[in-house]
């Protein structure tokens, strides 16, 4: 008789008549069953801890009568996965003590344990059968024989494993025997727990003397693991339970060319599952991954972990450092490669044999390497957050000031942030939100900084909680709202734009009649929002008209960052080029990382849409361009002060006059260039370093930013970012953009459309198709291909639309 005690809290109702009436009667298989009913509240769980000692009693007292063993017994959560919380007890006290372990404890899953499961210990190997199901009609899709083993004091820890070949030209006759018994069993679990339709999952036991097969858990569900093994099924099957399910619900005929019988394998595979048996900070996982790529079954490497993360011991599928799938027609390389990996994870591998895991620090528990925060990390603020990690090894806290964000999902392919932890913005204000920070970092808070634009507030706020450096907060709105700070700039006594703010037109008219009472030209006038970015509706108004359609456009709107422009800034129309001055202060002192000159045009009924920006050379042959550079770095720093941008990066666009050469600010941003961080290539090429790796460094690595020049030295090359343009609407059905990357300078390009996407008349940074980097030593070589690619765009060879 096979027995099974199943403990469970505050569960009645249908639980109760399932296990009575389904899993009771499943085929070839008698339960024994316990139930112990409690309330479902916490101060009650002593209750049924203080009956767990009279069940097992019972329990042992019913496997002595029936001539079984009491002892070990297997205690694990009702509803969990992965060997979270699986114990093999050998006494009653044991028992006992995992049962306290279990109940109440958030699992590997994210629920609350409500009771344990306790069974007889099934002894003998395990086994996986995955099956997909159609109408009732079962086909076996792969078996896999697992290596679980005792390893870091825990029972059942996951090494691996390998496909059976049940039906092969290389299968032994004990392996047919046992494939089939798998298979007859398997069936008729499903047929018992009536899993008529779609995929499951079943972990089996096989006695080692009669091949008895006995369940120890089924899910109706794919083989979980994040879908790693696929890799080795198809390779060695031709398919696997993802499209064997696909073809249940969506092809009758491929599901009906599946067998039923386990499949004859093409090639022999194997998955490991790495194994860490000392814990502590990670060095690097490079040599043991060139290592593993080397040996002649590798076919992929999955790492959980990387660099500057904590290793744990490995004791369940949740605290495993990664995974390899192994191919090879020969079964016998296949076991010589796994036994090779297996000595990586040993401290006794013989010489040449690289560590599986090399650990800058041996340590039971993380070193708090510090947690920065980075509110809102979109766009550039994305490359920001991951560089936290990955360049500066500390642990990473995402917030969230709003969780409807338009920008979300401006973020840069292939940028991998990867957060210790992430916090929704309280409604409730920053103090809760600040206390949710604290919770979720666990340790020391060094730096708190902006992502994007729209976290700018709430990082001055949350930095001033936790005494990180910070901006002074008395001037945090003018840092973000326009008007504002062109005020604080006018009142430290720098060069400001003239600029009213207006909810109607009755404002808007009274700012006109008092230009024209000083005498000054009035017209054209720029009308764009108090809070936004991106040429977000910036008009330039040749009449009183014009402005009084632009201000009513604007009120009331919902802007590109999703904030409800609750008015328009109208200023007056500064003459003369536009540059970009991109720096990071540290403690007062500036560091200027690039200053750049931007190319707006007017286009598609719009003034200033952005073409592109080229990178200015302090150093280069053209005077006049050096002469602006460092007129632009000294008025740069004057804006900062007056606004206390004391720390951190900021992003400023200012206007200089085309014969005075005097400069005014348009508008800045406390925190990094924006463009999701398409410039960075140029700048590195260009200067050797970008403002996001400087901005960490003012706040992680103090001699690195000292260390720095305040205004970049000579460029190395010459760069420039060139923005597509679209002058047409419709559906891509083609894209050209091969002819770009046969430039002389090409570097690099991001694309925002492709085949069936819509493609929009560009009106500003939101609308744009995409962005190409151009580099090259020779500055006339990187003109020219600008130029080439303007040609491009005007003759509609980039992209054809759908008719």
């Amino acid at each position: 008789m096979k027995l099974v005690l199943v403990l469970v809290y505050g569960v009645m109702g249908e639980i109760q008549f399932f296990l009575k009436h389904d899993v009771i009667n499943i085929y070839r298989v008698k339960l024994y069953v316990a139930l112990v009913f409690v309330p479902l509240d916490k101060g009650l769980y002593k209750i049924g801890q203080k009956l767990v000692p009279f069940l097992i009693n019972g329990v042992a007292m019913h496997k002595k009568k029936n001539n079984a063993y009491a002892y070990p017994l297997v205690v694990k959560p009702v509803e969990s996965a992965g060997s979270d919380d699986v114990f093999k007890c050998e006494s009653s006290d044991e028992v006992k003590t995992a049962v306290e372990r279990i109940c109440g404890k958030v699992n590997g899953l994210g629920n609350i344990n409500e009771g344990a499961l306790i069974q007889e210990f099934l002894r003998g190997e395990e086994y996986v059968v995955d099956s997909v199901s159609r109408d009732g009609v079962h086909k076996l899709i792969a078996i896999w024989h697992y290596d679980k083993r005792y390893v870091n004091q825990a029972n059942f820890v996951y090494h691996g494993m390998s496909l059976l070949d049940g039906n092969g030209f290389t299968s032994t006759e004990k392996e047919k025997v046992l494939a089939q018994k798998l298979k007859q069993y398997a069936f008729s679990v499903l047929d018992a727990l009536k899993i008529i339709n779609g995929p499951s999952h079943m972990e089996v036991k096989v006695d080692p003397e009669s091949l008895e097969p006995c369940l120890v858990e089924v899910g109706a569900r794919c083989h979980g693991g994040e879908g790693s093994w696929s890799t080795i099924a198809r390779a060695c099957t031709g398919y696997d339970q993802v499209d064997a399910t696909l073809y249940a619900y969506l092809d009758d005929q491929k599901f009906e060319q599946l067998s039923s019988q386990p499949p004859p394998l093409i090639k022999h595979g194997a998955e490991l599952f790495f194994v860490s048996r000392t814990s502590g900070m990670i060095r690097s996982i490079q040599k043991a991954t060139e290592y593993i790529s080397s040996l002649p079954s590798f076919a992929k490497i999955e790492w959980q972990l990387k660099e500057g993360d904590f290793a744990p011991l490995t004791t369940d599928c949740f605290t495993r450092p990664g995974s390899a799938q192994l191919i090879h027609t020969s079964r016998d390389q296949l076991a010589i490669d796994c036994k090779n990996i297996r000595l990586l994870e040993t401290s006794s591998r013989p010489a040449g044999i690289p560590p599986l895991l090399d650990l800058e620090f041996v340590c039971k528990k993380p070193i708090d390497r510090g947690t920065v925060i980075i509110v809102d990390p979109y766009s550039t603020g994305a490359m920001l957050a991951a560089r936290v990690r990955s360049h500066h090894r500390k642990k990473l806290l995402v917030v969230h000031s709003d969780p409807n964000s338009p920008i979300m999902n401006y973020v840069a392919a292939g940028t991998e942030i990867r957060a210790h932890g992430s916090v929704m913005h309280s409604n409730q204000g920053c103090e809760v939100t600040a206390k949710d920070c604290a919770t979720a970092a666990k340790g020391a808070i060094v730096g708190v900084l902006p992502g994007a634009e729209t976290g700018v507030v709430l990082a001055d706020q949350l930095a001033d909680i936790f005494a990180t450096r910070a901006n002074p907060q008395h001037l945090s709105a003018a840092r973000r709202n326009k008007y504002l700070m062109g005020e604080a700039v006018r009142k430290a006594g720098v060069r400001a734009v003239r600029q009213a703010k207006a909810n109607n037109w009755t404002q808007a008219q009274g700012f006109i009649k008092e230009l024209e009472n000083q005498n000054h030209a009035v017209f054209p006038l720029i009308v764009k929002p108090i809070e936004s970015a991106g040429s977000d509706d910036v008009f330039k108004c040749n009449s009183s008209q014009e402005v009084r359609q632009a201000v009513e456009r604007i009120t009331g709107k919902i802007n590109g960052l999703g904030y409800l422009n609750e008015g328009a800034l109208i200023q007056e129309f500064l003459q003369g080029d536009e540059f970009v001055v991109d720096a990071v202060s540290r403690d007062g002192i500036h560091k200027i990382t690039a200053v750049w000159m931007y190319d707006k045009r007017s286009v598609n009924g719009t003034n200033f849409v952005y073409f592109g920006m080229q990178m200015v050379d302090f150093f280069g042959t053209d005077k006049r361009l050096t002469q602006i550079a460092h007129k632009l770095a000294d008025y740069s720093n004057q804006v900062r002060n007056a606004l206390q941008i004391f720390d951190g990066p900021s992003h400023m666009e200012i206007k200089v006059h085309p014969d005075s050469l005097e400069p005014c600010l348009v508008e800045v941003g406390a925190r990094c260039h924006g463009g999701e961080g398409s410039w960075l290539t140029v700048a590195d090429a260009c200067v050797g370093y970008n403002q996001v790796d400087v901005t960490l460094d003012a706040y992680l690595d103090p001699d690195a930013f000292d260390a720095l020049p305040l205004i970049p030295n000579k460029l190395s090359n010459y760069g420039c970012e060139v923005f597509l343009v679209s002058h047409h609407s419709g559906i891509v059905a083609e894209t050209h953009v091969d002819l770009i990357r046969k430039l002389r300078s090409f570097a690099k390009m991001e694309l925002q459309v492709q085949p069936g996407s819509k493609l929009k008349p560009t009106i500003d940074c939101f609308t744009r198709p995409g962005a190409v980097q151009l580099i090259h030593p020779d500055p006339n070589v990187v003109l020219a291909d600008c130029e080439t690619i303007r040609q491009l765009e005007s003759e509609g060879k980039l992209f054809t639309l759908e008719q």
